[in-house]
């Protein structure tokens, strides 16, 4: 079984979601993560934008801009969720690596029959260095006793536990799973960042909405969609 291939470059990008206490199984598509350094800025209408940092905009000099919206490092890679689920017959999706119902709750379907199989799409990962540093310590470890090996065609456990500061990670390989072959052709999810204007982002400082920021970029562009890269919530804060 080979990955799920999306159908165009105009797919909308899947986010892995790391749910409190929820583990997931994963291959790397990419050898490395992709490095950004960005500042986080709520904006009026409640989004969490990430504007990557630009040292020529005078505004990111500024000391009240660096102590109000500190710079940080954030990391995205490709990934292949392999995380083994099971799928009813009206669509419900159980993760088969929590203790499971006999009967889905909701139409009492028994699920004691039903196949597990991988979840078996690309996915972006985002965090911050909190994990991708324990990742990189885990495969630099790994690498010592099989330099030769290939991250890639490596299954490993991830499992997020806490939410802010008190955040955690368990992460470990899974040398007892046998990896889902890649296909040469395999489409991975572009992994670049939203430019900003410096005008852009003195917009947010100053309380307009990221919405009505993006509206604006439209209109500038001749009604033209332009390619947004926004993810909800604040995940690469670590």
């Amino acid at each position: 079984m080979f990955v799920k291939i999306p159908e165009s470059s105009f797919v909308k990008t899947q986010w892995l979601d790391l749910k409190d206490g929820v583990p997931v199984l994963i291959q790397f598509l990419e050898d490395s993560g992709h490095d950004f350094l960005v500042h986080t800025i709520k904006s009026s209408d409640g989004m969490w934008v990430k504007v990557p940092h630009n040292p020529k905009f005078s505004l990111m000099s500024e000391e009240w801009f660096k102590k109000q919206y500190p710079a940080r490092t954030v990391y995205r890679v490709n990934v292949l969720d392999v995380t083994p689920h099971i799928t009813t017959s009206t669509g419900g999706v159980f993760s088969a690596l929590r203790k499971l119902p006999e009967r889905d709750p909701n139409t009492g379907e028994d699920l004691r029959s039903l196949p597990r199989l991988p979840v078996n799409e690309v996915k972006l990962l985002e965090r911050g260095i909190s994990l991708f540093g324990q990742i990189n310590s885990v495969i630099e470890a790994m690498m010592i006793e099989s330099p030769n090996m290939d991250i890639k065609e490596t299954v490993f456990f991830l499992q997020r536990n806490g939410t802010g500061r008190q955040t955690t990670y368990t992460f470990y390989p899974r040398p007892d799973i046998t990896p889902l072959p890649i296909g040469e052709d395999v489409q991975l999810f572009d992994v670049s960042m939203r430019e900003f204007t410096e005008e852009e982002v003195a917009a947010l400082c100053r309380g307009i909405g990221f919405k009505e920021i993006l509206r604006k970029a439209r209109e500038d562009n001749s009604g033209e969609d332009t390619e947004l890269d926004f993810s909800a919530g604040l995940p690469g804060l670590s």
